[in-house]
């Protein structure tokens, strides 16, 4: 009898200390996210749910109709898709025929672009609904091969010798790259990032022999001003970065909430009367003190990364957020912490894709204003890059990598400028190959120890077709 009354006193004070666990945990999870809420912060999917704009003013339905448009299949595009090499400046003559071809084909395309960037916005109509972690991200893919075409088509016209126009196939990339980066989470922020890579990489290939004047098919001073200044303004970047892990901070949250209550279904599991599985349940009964402890430690953690794309350059960044990728590097390992180890993922490396590409936008504009330098003085190149404020730059930027100037060479049959790379350290305008690190992109500049622009063209080896 005491042996009973022992064994069922046990397992009251057990289920007592479970309940006292799990409402505590909760009672602090509900306070942290009320006061988040209070500071303005979008804690809710309806305060999260992109406000679409006027349709006067929104480039969604135009680049909707150009996306139907690219997705139709026709034999020069899926030619040029086919390249074992992606196209570049100067264009062989396989890739002139084809891009001629394709730009043709794609005309309609073309011409919902020209019609979208005459917007000054492009908000997705996406609709995000519990659990966010299925939300349906619409067009993501083909926004990137929109920004595709609008390069293709830049190409042709550069290679035509009408490099004004040229410029200004370029105009709708930046309404594209909108599109993407209204999907407030961080695959949205990256495809926005991906589409402004084409563009910035498009305008660096322009830059060695870009015509600049009055006359016909030349960049005006104006245009050329005009994208110097929007290359350099890194606002609306910062603010879709922010944007995108207040999205994704939801995300967990929205998560942790279903798997506490046992109502998470992920995946194609996920469709309209769907059932959480018993084992969902049994866990949210068990585990739920740990499920909302879990929630807050993640919620704190990633409200604190929020504002770091917000820092001047990547070292502060890094600066800004070690202490929290230590503190969940440390949690990895720890069962206490398993649920959180699960949804809390490393953030390093898409911070320095935020940062990369601000930096190639910045390296971009300095190769237009070395150009423009150089077309109004006899060809020469400045001796220093500060000669280039205020005629050429409104400032000086700097290499977003290492927070210091720009490496810059102006003599010899090679001029270059450059960043430190991703590898962070100055090598000298090094294109040795930097090891094994992130793969970025197409863009070879930033797979060797420095990211290097050459202010001079050099010529290419002719492209072939797939095997």
């Amino acid at each position: 009898m005491r042996l009973a009354v022992g064994f069922v006193a046990a397992v009251l004070l057990l289920l007592v200390a479970y309940f006292v666990w799990s409402s505590s945990t909760r009672a602090r999870l509900d306070r942290r996210i009320a006061e988040l809420s209070a500071a303005g912060e979008p804690m809710t999917i309806a305060a999260l749910q992109p406000k679409s704009p006027d349709d006067s003013v929104n480039a969604m339905i135009e680049l909707a109709k150009a996306s139907v448009a690219l997705n139709e299949k026709t034999p020069a595009w899926e030619e040029l898709e086919n390249l074992r090499d992606a196209p570049a400046i100067p264009l062989q003559p396989l890739e002139r025929q084809i891009i001629e071809k394709a730009v043709a084909e794609k005309q309609a395309a073309l011409d919902w672009l020209a019609k979208a960037a005459k917007k000054p916005d492009a908000v997705s109509d996406v609709q995000l609904t519990t659990p966010l972690v299925n939300s349906i991200l619409p067009r993501l893919n083909t926004l990137r091969w929109l920004a595709r075409l609008c390069q293709y088509a830049a190409m042709h016209e550069f290679d035509s010798g009408r490099h004004d126009a040229a410029i200004e196939r370029l105009t709708p990339i930046e309404n594209i790259a909108r599109a993407g980066a209204s999907h407030p989470f961080l695959i949205g922020a990256l495809t926005a990032i991906g589409c402004r890579a084409i563009w910035s990489d498009t305008l660096i290939q322009f830059a060695p022999d870009l015509k600049i004047g009055t006359q016909p098919g030349d960049v005006t001073p104006d245009q050329l001003r005009r994208t110097i200044a929007q290359l350099l303004d890194h606002r609306r970047q910062v603010g879709e970065y922010g944007l995108a892990m207040r999205g994704e901070r939801l995300m967990q949250l929205d998560t942790f909430q279903a798997l506490a209550v046992g109502s998470l279904i992920v995946g194609n599991a996920a469709g309209p009367g769907a059932i959480p599985t018993a084992r969902t349940t049994i866990l949210a009964k068990v585990a739920r003190p740990v499920i909302y402890d879990n929630a807050l430690f993640c919620l704190d953690a990633t409200t604190e990364l929020v504002p770091v794309a917000e820092q001047k350059d990547l070292p502060a960044a890094k600066a800004k957020m070690a202490p929290t990728t230590q503190r969940v590097a440390d949690t990895r390992h720890r069962w206490s912490k398993v649920f959180a180890s699960m949804l809390m993922p490393p953030l390093d490396r898409a911070f320095a894709t935020h940062f990369r590409q601000r930096t190639d936008e910045n390296l971009a504009a300095v190769a237009l204003a070395l150009r423009w330098y150089q077309v109004d003085h006899g060809g020469k190149l400045p001796e220093r890059l500060a000669d280039l404020v205020p005629d050429y730059l409104p400032t000086l930027p700097i290499d977003l990598i290492s927070g210091k100037p720009f490496g810059y060479r102006p003599g010899g049959d090679d001029p270059i400028v450059w960043s430190v790379g991703q590898d962070e350290t100055d090598d000298g305008g090094s294109e040795q190959p930097a090891g094994r690190w992130q793969y970025i992109g197409d863009y070879e500049r930033w797979v060797t120890k420095d990211a290097v622009v050459h202010l001079t063209r050099r010529p290419r080896a002719a492209t072939q077709p797939a095997d």
